[in-house]
């Protein structure tokens, strides 16, 4: 199977400004790629694209991933502009730290709409361009996308459902020449622990507990790239992500009991 190139190609990533977001539009734009930043933060977009674009071609958006009018409309822009969508990055997500029995409706809503729903409206907003290029979608899910993660039920629920939601769609359109690749990180030293949610929607203020050496965002987003470029299904980064997933799988008992030993007091911290 022949490598994938990205120089020329214009690549959207959504949650642009966090940390791996950040790394990410780096990676890919230094390799010669249009960036395509999106992101709720207007002020961070700007400081973004201020900051890039000496050394890339980067076009930035204010963007609310759980509205499709929005990002419809972005991707009609991009495309007028651009002529072209080639790879969409989902990165924006949120998480939560609550038991499930403490955690509000809206709070799932909120969860469930950003890490899921978000990222399905852009797929489906960017669908027929990438399938006419020959593109890629990358979907950032976790260790919680393949198994289960304490007192974050709702997180865990999303990214199960983005497994489901492109490992089908990869079914629908690898004929097509399109690559779908889900990418489940260990833990990673960005802000979305620190900006997890509680039960009620207010920030969590329970020292948030995680397995391993956290990697930086920008080691992470230079594996993603070269996996991107291998053409890979499933990325597993990191030694703790690699571990869980053989445990979860031929050991699931052994599993669970080693995660809530590890996660089960974090909400007593």
């Amino acid at each position: 199977m022949n490598k994938r190139n990205f120089k020329g190609k214009v690549v959207v990533i959504t949650g642009a400004c966090g940390g791996l977001g950040k790394s990410l539009c780096t990676v890919f734009g230094k390799n010669g790629a249009t960036i395509i930043a999106a992101d709720i933060d207007a002020q961070g977009i700007k400081e973004l694209c201020d900051e890039l674009q000496k050394d890339m071609n980067i076009d930035g958006y204010v963007n609310d991933v759980t509205n499709d009018e929005n990002v419809r409309e972005i991707a009609k822009k991009v495309l007028q502009k651009h002529k072209r969508i080639d790879v969409l990055i989902n990165n924006a997500g949120i998480s939560h730290l609550s038991k499930f029995s403490e955690t509000s409706v809206e709070v799932m809503h909120r969860v469930i709409n950003i890490n899921l729903f978000g990222c399905m409206y852009w797929a489906a907003a960017c669908i027929d361009s990438i399938i006419e290029n020959k593109g890629m979608m990358i979907a950032l899910s976790s260790v919680a996308g393949f198994a289960p993660l304490h007192s974050r039920t709702m997180y865990a629920a999303s990214k199960h459902a983005l497994h489901g939601c492109f490992e089908s769609l990869r079914a629908e359109v690898e004929d097509d020449g399109v690559d779908v690749m889900m990418v489940c990180p260990a833990f990673i030293a960005t802000k979305i622990n620190d900006n997890a949610l509680s039960g009620d929607g207010k920030p969590a203020q329970k020292n948030r507990v995680h397995a391993g050496k956290k990697m930086s965002p920008d080691y992470v987003a230079q594996i993603i790239y070269t996996a991107a470029t291998k053409r890979k299904k499933t990325l597993l980064i990191g030694r703790v992500s690699k571990l869980a997933y053989l445990v979860s799988r031929f050991s699931k008992n052994t599993y669970i009991r080693a995660m809530k030993k590890k996660f089960a007091n974090e909400l007593k911290s």
